[in-house]
């Protein structure tokens, strides 16, 4: 798709771009008597949310509890623009009470973020957060909320296509491609931006892609990103990835009334199967049998080795008995550091002092001395 400003893909990213530099140039509201304090401490929100009707949506605010002290009161307006944040008051907390069935907030005094329930068409509005402490009196929030809801009514000539699906083997990277199709030219001419948010499961599940890292899903947190204008890449695949993503486009217009207002489309989903990896498992299965066959060659050689000692001593020692027998003189070695020799059926042991040079330092006979050991064979008569 193209407009008369630029194509689709130079449209979201250069709304990225000025959305995130707006982000970063925001900087808290000026407050007079006991509204701020000290200059810095204030209330931050972010500044778009979607939703689909029927689900539940969480709109943060957050407060510096750490600088301050536990909020004592919490109040929420829907400003009528995103410049002025007291306007229409929405409700006030002072306690952990549910103001209705629908608004409430998550954990107060701590979490004072809004929660409604079962979101309708008529919440596309605009939220701002206000907390009062006992130190810091009352704290404005710096960023204005805007909740845009996917409405079944949006213009017929906005399509958001995806693929049925994709396959990826595990371990592996994928993108999963996202377009959007404006039919009509009027439409099209009053296109200024267009912004992606992914989300998996379901088209009411957690974010796998979101431009605030907060409110993505931990398992996609660091290895999913938009690529391209509405692209999602998603880093390393793993099984739990087996499921739907779908994308959703906000397309921002400049109307013919100088207004400016957002439509939101979704996609049908792209499920995406992984495929398990089988070559890391035939990899794991060849190292685990040649790892078994080795450990196995060892003991079959060490076996063989034991057993040829033992045979070799044996027959050493039968050889020493017949030489006995016969009244002949035997010499053989039975120690590393000894000589044996026999006669007549009595064997003498004799230290070897060439074999002690290099050896463990021992206690050396003097030269005159000569050390021998004696051993009586019983024979039978």
């Amino acid at each position: 798709m193209s407009t008369e400003n630029g194509s689709v893909s130079e449209l979201a990213r250069k709304y990225r771009i000025d959305r995130q530099k707006s982000r970063s140039e925001v900087k808290p509201r000026s407050a007079t008597g006991n509204q701020m304090s000290r200059v810095g401490v204030s209330v931050t929100q972010l500044d778009e949310l979607i939703g689909v009707p029927g689900e539940e949506v969480i709109i943060p605010c957050h407060y510096p509890e750490e600088d301050t002290d536990p909020a004592q009161e919490v109040t929420w307006y829907i400003p009528e623009t995103p410049h002025t944040c007291r306007s229409s008051l929405l409700n006030m907390w002072t306690q952990a009470e549910v103001a209705d069935d629908r608004f409430s907030l998550v954990k107060f005094p701590h979490d004072v973020s809004l929660r409604i329930h079962e979101i309708l068409t008529e919440d596309y509005q605009y939220y701002c957060c206000e907390v009062t402490t006992a130190r810091r009196g009352r704290l404005l929030s710096k960023q204005i909320t805007k909740l845009i809801i996917a409405s079944t009514k949006n213009p017929s000539t906005i399509f958001v296509n995806q693929p049925a699906k994709t396959t990826v083997q595990e371990g592996d990277s994928v993108i999963l491609n996202c377009s959007c199709n404006i039919d009509n030219p009027s439409i099209k001419r009053e296109v200024v931006g267009l912004s992606a948010y992914w989300r998996v499961g379901n088209k009411t599940g957690p974010y796998a892609y979101h431009p605030h890292q907060e409110m993505v899903h931990p398992n996609y947190k660091e290895r999913a990103t938009l690529t391209g204008a509405l692209d999602l890449f998603i880093e390393g695949v793993q099984m739990a990835d087996n499921t739907s993503f779908y994308c959703f486009v906000v397309i921002k217009r400049h109307t013919k009334e100088d207004k400016y207002q957002d439509d939101i489309q979704y996609g049908t989903g792209t499920k995406l199967y992984i495929q398990a990896n089988t070559k890391a498992d035939q990899r794991n299965i060849i190292t685990i049998t040649c790892v078994t066959a080795l450990i196995i060659l060892i003991l079959v050689i060490f076996g063989f080795i034991c057993k040829k000692k033992r045979k070799c001593s044996d027959q050493q020692m039968d050889a020493i008995h017949d030489a006995t027998d016969k009244g002949h003189d035997v010499l053989y070695e039975e120690m590393p550091y000894c000589v044996i020799t026999g006669k007549d059926k009595i064997h003498y042991a004799t230290l070897d002092q060439t074999k002690l040079k290099g050896g463990p330092k021992t206690r050396r006979p003097e030269k005159k001395e000569n050390v021998e050991y004696a051993d009586v064979v019983k024979t039978t008569s």
